[in-house]
C-alpha cells in the first residue's frame, strides 16, 4: 500500500506529512515538497519513504543539524551510509526521485526511533531523504 504527495491545494498537508516522516520541521525555504510512503501491509507499522524538497545548501545543512543527523564526512561508512539512493524494490521510483547513486561527504544519517533509519543528501538544489521506519518509536526499555 502506498501514499504520496498530492501537491496543489494539498501542499500544506504534504509539507506536514514530510516533516512527520523526517522527524523534524522542514526548512522555511523548502519548496516543491514530495513524498512517497510504502507499507507492505496496513497491519504492519513498518514503512519505507522517499522525501524530496527544494532548498538551499545552507538550509539543508541547518536541517541536518536541527534533526541531529551525523554528516558522512564525520561518521564515515556506517550502518546507514553509503547507500545507492534507489527507491524501495517493491515500488517504482516516481519521476521526481532523481538522486545520483553517489553518497557525498555532506550526506547525513541517523536513527529514526529504535530500529529505523534516515539518510539525507543535497544535490542540485534539492534535499533527498530515504527513510525506513519500523514503527518502534519508543525508546528501548532497560533490561531487568
Amino acid at each position: 500500500m502506498t501514499s504520496k504527495s498530492r501537491g496543489g491545494l494539498f501542499a500544506f498537508f504534504d509539507r506536514r506529512t514530510a516533516a512527520r516522516l523526517l522527524g523534524a520541521p522542514l526548512p522555511r525555504s523548502a519548496r516543491d515538497v514530495r513524498y512517497l510512503c510504502w507499507q507492505p501491509s496496513g497491519d504492519l507499522a513498518y514503512q519505507e519513504a522517499l522525501v524530496r524538497f527544494d532548498t538551499s545548501m545552507n538550509d539543508y545543512q541547518a536541517f541536518v543539524l536541527a534533526r541531529g543527523l551525523t554528516p558522512f564526512s564525520v561518521s564515515g561508512p556506517n550502518v546507514h551510509l553509503p547507500i545507492d539512493w534507489s527507491s524501495p524494490r517493491e515500488v517504482a521510483a516516481p519521476d521526481w526521485w532523481q538522486p545520483s547513486a553517489k553518497t557525498p561527504a555532506d550526506a547525513a544519517s541517523g536513527q529514526l526511533g529504535v530500529y529505523g533509519s534516515i539518510a539525507v543528501k543535497w544535490e542540485n538544489g534539492r534535499a533527498y531523504a530515504l527513510i525506513v521506519d519500523t514503527g518502534h518509536r519508543a525508546p528501548a526499555s532497560p533490561g531487568p
